[in-house]
């Protein structure tokens, strides 16, 4: 027990971190366009993976170079004279001068609560209540069906999802009208749902980073910026309604993972992954989430209305994460070519062979109308709506505007 309550800690505390400030490298060649930075004149550089970066007066910046040359910290000012940088530091008004030339490697961190659709969703928990959380990982790899995209990181077996943990409130709140077995099962359902989703997160910030990389429409990468945004608000929600259902053990806080590295060896391997990844995780699943959220909200009897309309709000959003799937796909159809094809036939097999109904979460003791009114789909919903998506998207990518 002492063990884990340590790896929590510790995974905690580092998430905490990774809550609030974001580091990438920036390619040293690029620091030139910092010239004229001000404290309201931001510039942008280039990251190391292509992207571009803005860096303003409050950036944290931490420059390496030949012979054991270091510097950083936050700049009010900079300017650059041929091959030189001359920074004026924002705290003490000391001058950096450095020879671009000589850059090794440059790194920016930046306070990004707010600015990075928010990496700390849910986690609410203070330095003393750390001490007392407690993983509920059973919740995260139990049966259920999860909303949003998929966080796909290389070696890794199965998706992974955020780490849910666990705080002791002071006093339990009851659910009125709602027996224990019910009100444990719409717990772990919204448990559940907020784990997917905060995974989500993560994987679309990845999702617009490789479109920017494979030269796809800027157009695609907003929007798989701005679902990430949508991600978080889905995030809250279920956090949100997994709470309201929590017992005397306390409530729950979603930990955000880390955005996974770039791991493609080509740009003709990355786009058929995103070919694949943009059928089978978007067309597909979240088409599927989607039709599973519009239909749950129709079907509840009563109850709360924002839990009604927090599920159509999500059915909206994730059938535009579909949509987006699918400009993605005719993209890296029309530009990828006959390896995106056959990459995307083998997938469509294998996807066909692995195809299985929803399997039934009848459980003895649960009031189904009960747990409509708290917006668990019934296993009859989850199966029409995976059935309304294989109709809809019958003929398979072929379908794809464009192709």
């Amino acid at each position: 027990m002492k063990s884990r309550l340590a790896l929590v800690t510790i995974t905690l505390c580092a998430s905490t971190g990774a809550g609030c400030y974001s580091t990438w490298d920036v390619a040293p060649a690029s620091v030139v366009r910092l010239d004229g930075l001000r404290e309201d004149q931001p510039k942008q550089v280039l990251t190391v993976s292509g992207g571009d970066l803005e860096i303003s007066d409050t950036t944290d910046l931490q420059f390496r170079g030949t012979n054991g040359v270091k510097a950083g910290g936050s700049f009010k000012a900079i300017d650059v004279r041929e091959t030189r940088l001359m920074a004026v530091e924002s705290k003490r008004g000391g001058l950096v001068v450095l020879e671009i030339p000589q850059l090794t490697s440059v790194q920016a961190r930046k306070f990004s609560v707010g600015k990075t659709v928010g990496l700390s969703v849910g986690l609410t928990i203070g330095i003393p209540s750390v001490l007392a959380a407690i993983t509920i990982g059973a919740l995260a790899s139990s049966g259920g069906f999860g909303g949003g995209r998929p966080l796909r990181v290389a070696g890794a077996a199965a998706p992974t999802r955020a780490l849910l943990v666990r705080h002791r409130r002071a006093a339990r709140r009851p659910v009125r009208g709602v027996d224990e077995a019910t009100r444990e099962r719409l717990f772990t359902h919204w448990a559940q749902e907020a784990s997917t989703e905060g995974a989500s997160i993560p994987a679309f910030l990845a999702l617009a980073r490789d479109l920017r990389l494979a030269g796809a429409p800027s157009g695609l990468v907003e929007q798989a910026l701005r679902a990430a945004r949508e991600e978080a608000g889905h995030t809250a929600f279920c956090t949100k309604m997994a709470n309201s259902y929590a017992g005397e053990e306390g409530d729950i806080g979603v930990v955000i993972p880390a955005v996974p590295e770039n791991r493609d060896r080509s740009w003709g391997e990355m786009m058929e992954r995103l070919a694949v990844e943009a059928w089978e995780d978007g067309c597909l699943a979240e088409g599927t989430s989607a039709a599973v959220a519009r239909r749950t909200a129709e079907g509840m009897k009563a109850g709360d209305g924002k839990v009604r309309s927090g599920l159509r709000r999500i059915a909206v959003e994730e059938q535009g994460h579909a949509d987006l799937a699918g400009g993605i796909l005719e993209f890296c159809l029309s530009s990828g070519g006959r390896g995106v094809l056959g990459s995307l036939r083998d997938a469509e097999q294998l996807g066909e062979e692995e195809e299985q109904d929803a399997r039934s979460e009848d459980c003895c003791g649960i009031d189904e109308d009960l747990a409509r009114i708290g917006g668990k789909p019934a296993p009859a919903v989850i199966r029409a709506a995976k059935a309304e998506v294989r109709e809809n998207r019958a003929g398979g990518y072929s379908r794809t505007p464009g192709w």
